[in-house]
């Protein structure tokens, strides 16, 4: 007898709350119920933002697809620099791709968020060199804050906002081991350290 008169009451309120809300949707019917863009706090950037994924984009539709963010009300993008790509051999930086990627994000009027990680083969453990480990951290981690700083002194005028490491808190994406806290907030701070003696606006 109680189950049932519980039932009774759930369906009750479950009606009651669709009236509610359809009372509520046609109340506010004529009204423009789309918020404005607005800045996140102390920072002249829109809040909304997307992760994208854009090497290896031709160039055509690399403009075409940032347009198409920035039309749908999008201010930042997420995007993956890869360090294996941008510095092969110690001190040897091919910039190429780099350039090509933050030149039409910056003319499609977005601002980039710079996610540095991915170490060079030349800059792992042994160990992981011989697993070809990539998303491994570096055995030393100054070598890291120096291809950061490097970053940031090229691109200090165009990319404001970094992310040191995507997803260290995922074995996969911390070479496959348990995870690390202690040694994370090492490379994040050596990292960042780099970055503002290069770019003293560079938000981390």
């Amino acid at each position: 007898m109680r189950l049932a008169l519980y039932y009774v009451l759930g369906c009750a309120l479950v009606v009651a709350g669709g009236l509610l809300w359809r009372a509520t949707l046609e109340a506010g019917a004529g009204l423009n119920r789309t918020l404005p863009p607005t800045g996140a706090p102390g920072m002249d950037v829109p809040f909304a933002g997307v992760t994208v994924e854009l090497a290896g984009r031709p160039s055509d539709a690399l403009a075409t697809r940032l347009a198409e963010l920035r039309e749908a009300g999008f201010g930042w993008v997420r995007q993956r620099f890869d360090w294996r790509e941008i510095e092969p051999a110690p001190g040897e930086f091919d910039w190429a791709q780099t350039d090509r990627l933050v030149d039409a994000i910056s003319q499609a009027g977005l601002a980039p968020v710079a996610v540095l990680d991915g170490a060079p083969d030349w800059a792992l453990a042994p160990a992981d060199r011989a697993a070809q480990n990539g998303l491994a951290p570096p055995a030393n981690f100054a070598d890291f804050a120096r291809f950061a700083a490097a970053f940031a002194d090229r691109y200090g005028e165009d990319v404001r906002f970094y992310q040191i490491w995507d997803e260290p808190n995922i074995a996969p994406h911390w070479g496959n081991r348990l995870i690390e806290p202690v040694h994370y907030a090492r490379l994040l701070k050596d990292a960042a350290a780099a970055i503002r003696a290069a770019d003293a606006d560079a938000v981390i």
